[in-house]
């Protein structure tokens, strides 16, 4: 079913958006939209000729073809160019690195725009170069005439590209993207992202709702003159179909016009024309009237036109399935290499020190009461999510491992949360030693700075004690080695004003066990929320949220809220979990990582 669900996949070109924004635009260029005639539609955009039929049914056998065997491959060597091109940065320009935020002040908003419009250029630049290749040079222009075989323009036209020239123009792609990419990643401390839109490329998602389906189809559609020299229009791209001999060679260009202006293939029409599209010659028609022809026949017109061509076209090939198999390894090896300190061998943490990995985070979770609805570990399972997506955000880091037993109150008599059966906790002396032992252990062994990030609330002290030891004693810690407890973390206002936002009350949101921490548990791990006792929740519906307290005198019975069906009784926790859901979940842990990331980030800059 893949190929059938392209039309309802943002990032591909047939989505029902791009095609409807192409049907208003086309309404739009005949005139007045209610003087269309949405007869039209079919003959703009469908066709029954045999040449779009061979389009229809060659779009269903590449796309699962190509899908399976080589898509995977790109992402793999433009992870790989990145990573290498960042690393390579770090080896020999260390002194540049996060230079765009330390030293020139730009900060997140200016970065993501910047490597947006960038990558947009590059992806822009390597699919030019490949398209123009394909035109020069004879052995990749018998694999670029299976596209130039159409005798129709349809959308799917667009999809009748040899495997080859998708190989072709998808390397360098990722070689130019990836290249970008890892250049921003260092000068920016991996503090900079590509805005997307519904996953996809906001520069990408504006191109195709501006027409992009025209341009394999029977409308015609001009920038006009002017935008015409800065942006490929659909019919400039019909100029490139056309048959006749001075439209040859013209209009390379994917979506900017000005590496044609600079290589002088940009042509640019006066006014609407009827052209005849497809190749010159009945021969090739013939040759390409068949899926199995649109495959084979470049492979049998090379290899009977020159041996020697075929062969050297062979090589090629082979030397890019050695790189693609490289890079593939390369970014599977990336992919194991987890963040955590834990799942690394000892050579591998030494390598990362040395490449620039130069921040620990240490996550203090905790095993507490959290009423009848969610597991004890819910700290823990959050705070694993939050921590890896922190440091993956913020490059360069790892994280050491959690620390599931963090201070809940006194043990005698018990206070906190230590009156519910199964809290288990610490006293903060020991927490506080355990904190300094492991953050000596990180500056024993190559780290820079440790950043506490804790899901506790008792925790915060302890870990803001810690850090400013840590910053004063020169005695046990070099003046090059920082610490931080992430409090922005902890903070909880934006998350209950979103929530607020959202039609929500400070009774329903609640503190302890409330729609926050179920939400987040939801999200991260269903499987420790106590569903049943949810939906009884729900099923009552109308109960009145009571605000959560503990015991006034020690040993006294603990504080029971909503009474269940059955007599049931949840404790530990106010607000109405009920209204809890893995969707809002995400939003605030979301946030969550968003103000962690900022907060390590803004202070990293301040103290280099």
């Amino acid at each position: 079913m893949a190929p059938f669900q392209a039309v309802f996949l943002p990032e591909e070109r047939l989505c029902w958006v791009y095609l409807l924004s192409a049907v208003l635009i086309a309404g739009w260029a005949r005139g007045k939209l209610k003087r269309f005639r949405w007869s039209k539609i079919k003959l703009y955009f469908f066709s029954w000729k045999t040449s779009a039929l061979l389009d229809y049914r060659f779009f269903i056998v590449n796309r699962v073809l190509f899908g399976l065997c080589f898509s995977p491959l790109f992402l793999a060597l433009n992870v790989w160019v990145s990573s290498a091109c960042e690393i390579y940065l770090h080896q020999y320009l260390p002194l540049l690195q996060g230079i765009a935020a330390v030293h020139f002040g730009i900060r997140n908003g200016w970065n993501d725009l910047a490597l947006t419009l960038f990558s947009l250029i590059a992806m822009d630049v390597a699919f030019f170069l490949s398209h123009r290749l394909q035109h020069r040079v004879p052995a990749l222009w018998a694999f670029h005439k299976v596209h130039h075989s159409a005798q129709v323009l349809t959308p799917l036209t667009a999809y009748r590209v040899h495997p080859v020239d998708d190989i072709l123009s998808l390397t360098l792609s990722a070689l130019l993207v990836g290249g970008v990419e890892g250049i921003f990643a260092f000068i920016t401390s991996h503090s900079s992202h590509v805005l997307t839109l519904a996953g996809v490329q906001i520069g990408l998602v504006i191109f195709y709702m501006a027409g992009f389906n025209l341009r394999h189809s029977r409308a015609w559609m001009s920038y006009g003159t002017f935008w015409s020299h800065w942006f490929i229009s659909p019919a400039q791209h019909h100029i490139h179909h056309s048959v006749k001999p001075e439209h040859f060679d013209k209009n390379f260009g994917f979506i900017f016009a000005c590496w044609d202006r600079c290589c002088g293939s940009l042509l640019i029409p006066s006014k609407a024309q009827h052209l005849r599209v497809g190749l010159t010659t009945t021969t090739d028609d013939v040759n390409f009237d068949s899926v199995w022809g649109l495959y084979c026949h470049p492979f049998i017109a090379l290899w009977h036109g020159s041996r020697s061509r075929f062969v050297g076209l062979l090589i090629a090939v082979l030397m890019a399935e050695i790189i693609w198999i490289n890079a593939s390894a390369a970014y599977q090896a990336l992919s194991a290499r987890s963040v955590f300190l834990e799942d690394l061998s000892s050579p591998e943490v030494k390598t990362l020190i040395s490449a620039g990995y130069d921040t620990l985070l240490i996550p203090t979770g905790g095993l507490e009461q959290n009423g009848n609805h969610m597991a004890l570990g819910k700290h823990n399972s959050v705070l694993r999510y939050t921590s890896q997506h922190i440091a993956l955000q913020l490059g360069h880091t790892l994280v050491a491992p959690l620390i599931p037993i963090v201070p809940e109150g006194q043990f005698h008599p018990a206070t906190g949360h230590l009156q519910w059966p199964g809290t288990l906790g610490l006293s903060s002396g020991v927490f506080e030693g355990v904190l300094l032992d492991i953050a000596q252990s990180a500056e024993l062994h190559g780290f820079r700075y440790v950043c506490f990030i804790g899901e506790h609330g008792e925790s915060q002290v302890s870990q803001m004690r810690v850090a400013q030891k840590i910053n004063q004693d020169q005695t046990r810690f070099s003046h090059r080695f920082s610490a931080l407890n992430v409090d922005a973390y902890y903070e909880d206002a934006e998350q209950r004003s979103w929530l607020l936002s959202r039609g929500e009350t400070e009774q329903t949101i609640g503190h302890h066990g409330g729609i926050i921490d179920t939400s987040e548990l939801m999200a991260v791990e269903p499987g420790r929320v106590g569903l049943q006792v949810v939906s009884k929740i729900r099923a009552v519906g109308n109960l009145e949220a009571i605000p959560y307290r503990a015991p006034a005198a020690p040993g006294a019975p603990a504080q029971s809220h909503f009474d269940l069906l059955g007599g049931e009784l949840k404790e530990g926790s106010d607000g109405q979990p009920s209204r809890a859901s893995a969707s809002y979940g995400q939003v605030l842990i979301n946030l969550k990582i968003k103000h962690a990331v900022t907060q390590i980030q803004n202070w990293k800059s301040h103290i280099s």
